[in-house]
């Protein structure tokens, strides 16, 4: 950036109602201080225009400074009219030293080029490696493909580091299904690993009996559970009844069994733990002993309920 010109710009002369380049998620700017953002700030980027300076990157770092009502921002100024691919590599140039971009950011910036008539060709030359990805078609498609997924799920990709192959799977959802995975997640605060079981489920029902999201919703009695406040229980509730619809004949095996288990009545320092997958008439017993008395209630279960745990074996 030493070849630009640097200069204290006043905010009122910064332009940032084109959004064009704010492809960036934001930055923490919890620890920029009024007294000192002068002195301690990496500058924004701006170029040239006929009525002041239209700004390229810092687009947040400007709207904090309005905010504290400072009179000037420290920026380099890139001449008007520069082509767009040396402003894009300019910028890569500025961000990645502070930081990595994420897929997003990358998707972004590839959707941007594409917009502005770049081929993937073009891309794979010019851009691949500085964005760290592949030079292949393939990648780049993928990458360009995230731009159909609504934000709250793309925001929630981001904050789990989703790998891109789990971007590309919500990417070829249609929007009427993502709406739905959205909704889920404004309830619920799954692991990466849950949301995906339960995407994939609700993606075998569908194509399973042809029906769409929102139906499988609707069957499952599922609006209920989002029309009320969340509760540690929502995520749990949801999960098992898509489950349960996915896998019907599974789901109704593990009902009896869990009945089984409770008639059994066993106390509270004994846990059966039947095999989930149904693939074994195996089961764990788990005994806590902390005590004598402990003990006697385990040895007293095993006396009062041996022909019934034999059932199990039938």
């Amino acid at each position: 950036m030493n070849s630009y010109k640097l200069a204290n710009l006043k905010i009122s002369q910064c332009n940032s109602s084109d959004k064009t380049f704010n492809i960036f998620c934001k930055i923490d700017t919890s620890k920029i201080q009024p007294e000192n953002s002068l002195l301690f700030v990496k500058p924004i980027i701006v170029t040239e225009s006929n009525n002041g300076y239209k700004v390229v990157s810092g687009f947040q770092l400007l709207e904090l400074f309005q905010k504290q009502k400072i009179l000037e921002i420290p920026a380099y100024i890139l001449p008007q009219n520069m082509p767009l691919e040396k402003i894009i590599s300019i910028i890569l140039y500025y961000v990645k030293q502070e930081k990595n971009l994420n897929i997003l950011e990358i998707s972004q910036i590839i959707f941007l080029l594409v917009e502005h008539g770049f081929d993937n060709k073009a891309i794979a030359q010019k851009f691949c490696n500085p964005l760290g990805i592949p030079p292949k078609t393939n990648i780049i498609q993928q990458y360009y493909s995230i731009q159909k997924i609504v934000p709250i799920v793309s925001n929630f990709l981001i904050t789990k580091n989703a790998p891109l192959k789990m971007w590309k799977i919500y990417s070829e959802l249609t929007k009427s299904k993502q709406i739905i995975l959205a909704k889920i997640l404004s309830k619920t605060n799954p692991s990466l690993s849950i949301f995906h079981e339960i995407s994939t489920n609700l993606s075998e029902i569908s194509r399973r009996d042809e029906i769409d999201f929102e139906q499988i919703i609707e069957n499952l009695h599922l609006l209920e559970i989002f029309e009320k406040a969340p509760n540690q229980n929502t995520l749990s509730g949801i999960r098992q009844k898509i489950y349960n619809a996915r896998y019907p004949t599974i789901s109704k095996y593990r009902l009896q069994i869990a009945e089984k288990i409770n008639k059994l009545d066993a106390p509270n320092n004994v846990k059966i733990i039947p095999d989930k997958t149904l693939e074994t008439k195996n089961f764990k017993i788990n005994c806590e002993i902390k005590s004598a008395k402990d003990l006697v209630k385990c040895v007293n279960f095993f006396k009062n309920n041996e022909e019934e745990l034999k059932k199990f074996f039938a």
